[in-house]
């Protein structure tokens, strides 16, 4: 696990609850985080099982783009605590949710 993937898991709020792209990357600009690396960290993530992603229905959207939502699975859940858990010195400080 490298220290962004770490930093990007730390950024999603518990499940059941989703973010999109721009919220993650206002969360993670402070740490040096950046487009250019979210978005494939995001993607290897997402090959493990721990992120998912779904694009809101336009319902939802009223009048702007649709946005893709990103959010931790169960076993991203899981593997975040036990892995926060397991070295704890290894991960940053929890992000404020809300």
């Amino acid at each position: 696990m490298t220290t962004t993937q770490r930093y990007v898991l730390n950024a999603f709020p518990e499940p059941p609850d989703e973010t999109y792209g721009f919220e993650l990357l206002g969360r993670l600009m402070p740490d040096g985080i950046g487009a250019s690396r979210l978005y494939p960290t995001l993607e290897r993530l997402e090959f493990h099982g721990w992120v998912a992603h779904r694009v809101e229905k336009p319902e939802e959207c009223e009048e702007r783009p649709p946005r893709t939502m990103f959010y931790l699975t169960a076993d991203g859940a899981r593997w975040r605590l036990a892995e926060r858990q397991r070295k704890p010195h290894a991960w940053p400080t929890p992000y404020a949710s809300g």
